[in-house]
């Protein structure tokens, strides 16, 4: 596999060591079994209120020093529970070359699905 340089996003609400470890663990056995380089980890605890936490600063650090090419996470709710957010910043990593895979969510890295998105965005943008 070709740009497979992985880094891992994990994330739990409230602090639960042991969620925490078990979701990254899952992420790294993906990661694994589908060939992918595990080039970082980051793993926090804290709300999906909004973007601004300390390891959504180090992956935005990790994708501007061009560390990754698949940005690996649980489900897509890991960055925000924000629709709106979530999307944006999805944009964000595309426009960075960056493929977001969600393991829960197999279809979401389907190029339909994010056309799919990104019009919803647009549609929703345009109507406010």
């Amino acid at each position: 596999m070709e740009n497979n340089r992985v880094w891992i996003y994990a994330r739990v609400a409230h602090e639960d060591s042991i969620a925490l470890e078990c979701q990254k663990n899952q992420l790294e056995i993906y990661a694994r079994e589908h060939g992918m380089n595990v080039a970082g980890i980051t793993a926090e605890y804290g709300s999906g209120c909004g973007l601004s936490r300390p390891g959504i600063n180090e992956l935005d650090q990790a994708v501007e020093k061009g560390l990754a090419d698949i940005l690996l996470v649980k489900r897509a709710d890991r960055f925000a529970r924000g629709f709106i957010q979530t999307a944006e910043y999805l944009k964000w990593l595309e426009q960075k070359g960056i493929r977001v895979v969600c393991m829960d969510e197999p279809a979401f890295g389907s190029p339909v699905l994010a056309d799919m998105v990104m019009k919803a965005v647009a549609l929703k943008a345009e109507a406010l």
